[in-house]
C-alpha cells in the first residue's frame, strides 16, 4: 500500500514536471508550427528581453503547401492591439522552416504573449488557426521555474533507484502469457505493416505487405477489399478534420482492393461527401484507380497517407 502512495506521489511530480516545461504547439492542415530561440531549434515557451522568438513550420514528411498568416498577441495590460507578423503568404514545404521572426526589445514587459497561425488549404480555402502562448520572463523567473523541475526529477529518480534494487519478477510458465487484444483503430506506432494473402481466380494465393502510413503510424492493410472510414483514422489525425470523412458503413471513405489480372493494388471511392484524392485527382465516381507504391491518398484532401507495398 505504501509502494502504491509513493508510485502516485512520483507519478503526480512527473506530471506536474511535464506540465511546467511542455511546449505548445499547434498541427493545421497537417503541419505543426511551433516557436523556438533558435531557427529549427527545440520547443520553447519561455523567452528573455532581447532574444527572437522564430516561428518554425514542420511539414509531414510528404511536404505540404499551405497559405499562412501570423499574428503577434500583446498581454492585455499593455493596451497594443495585434501586430500583423506575417501577412498571408503561400509557402511550400519540404522540410522544417522558419516563417517568421520576432526580436523581444528590452523595452518590452514581462508577461503572457501569444502567436496566432492561420493557415488556409490553397485547395480548398479551408481556413484552420491555433494560437501559440509564450512568456517574457524576468531573469529571476527563470531560475526559480527551473528549481522545481530539478527537484522533481530527483525525487523521480531516486524512486526508479530504490525501484530497480527490488527483486526482478520471475518469469512466468512458458505458455501462460497471452497478447493483449486492443480495440480501435488497426493502428501500430513504429512497427512492420501485416501481410494480406491475396487470392488469385485459380484459387492460388499470393502473399504482399502492404500498410498505409501517417507520420509515425502505419495503418495494415489485412485484406482485401479493405474499406476504410472515419473509425480508421480517430485518434491519429487532427479530430477538426474527422467530420470531413465518411464512416466506415455504409459505403465508406474509399476502399483499397487487388486487381490480380492487372497485378496492382487499385482504389476506389463509392461516394464519399468529400471525394479521394490520389495524387492531387480527386477519383471519385472514376472506378477503381491502380494504386502504386509511394501513391499519397488524401481522404477529403484533409490529410495525407502515403500508400506503401512490398513482397512478403
Amino acid at each position: 500500500m505504501r509502494q502504491s502512495a509513493t508510485a502516485l506521489i512520483i507519478l503526480s511530480s512527473l506530471i506536474l514536471a511535464a506540465v511546467i516545461t511542455a511546449a505548445p504547439q499547434v498541427v493545421l492542415h497537417n503541419v505543426d508550427f511551433y516557436l523556438s530561440k533558435v531557427p529549427m531549434g527545440g520547443k520553447e515557451i519561455q523567452f528573455k528581453r532581447g532574444e527572437t522568438v522564430f516561428v518554425v513550420a514542420r511539414p509531414p514528411i510528404f511536404g505540404a503547401t499551405v497559405d499562412v498568416e501570423v499574428l503577434l498577441f500583446f498581454p492585455p495590460e499593455t493596451g497594443r492591439a495585434p501586430l500583423t507578423l506575417l501577412s498571408r503568404s503561400r509557402i511550400t514545404l519540404s522540410s522544417d522552416r522558419v516563417i517568421v521572426s520576432y526580436n523581444i526589445a528590452q523595452t518590452e514587459i514581462a508577461g503572457k504573449y501569444a502567436v496566432r497561425v492561420r493557415a488556409w488549404d490553397p485547395a480548398t480555402g479551408r481556413l484552420e488557426e491555433g494560437d501559440l502562448p509564450f512568456e517574457v520572463v524576468e531573469e529571476s523567473q527563470i531560475t526559480w521555474m527551473i528549481i522545481p523541475v530539478v527537484i522533481l526529477l530527483a525525487i523521480a529518480g531516486a524512486f526508479m533507484f530504490l525501484r530497480g534494487r527490488s527483486p526482478a519478477p520471475q518469469p512466468s510458465p512458458v505458455g501462460a502469457e497471452r497478447a493483449a487484444v486492443v480495440e480501435g483503430p488497426t493502428v501500430v506506432a513504429g512497427a512492420p505493416a501485416a501481410t494480406v494473402s491475396v487470392p488469385a481466380p485459380s484459387g492460388e494465393t499470393m502473399r504482399l505487405i502492404a500498410w498505409l502510413e501517417f507520420g509515425d503510424r502505419t495503418i495494415p492493410i489485412t485484406e482485401v477489399p479493405k474499406r476504410f472510414g472515419r473509425e480508421d483514422f480517430t485518434g491519429i489525425v487532427p479530430s477538426s478534420v474527422l467530420p470531413l470523412i465518411s464512416r466506415r458503413m455504409p459505403h465508406g471513405q474509399f476502399m483499397i482492393d487487388y486487381d490480380y489480372a492487372s497485378g496492382t493494388f487499385v482504389i476506389s471511392d463509392e461516394g464519399s461527401t468529400n471525394g479521394t484524392f490520389v495524387n492531387g485527382v480527386d477519383i471519385r465516381g472514376k472506378g477503381r484507380v491502380p494504386l502504386k507504391d509511394g501513391d499519397i491518398i488524401s481522404p477529403a484532401n484533409a490529410f495525407h497517407l502515403r500508400f506503401t507495398v512490398k513482397a512478403a
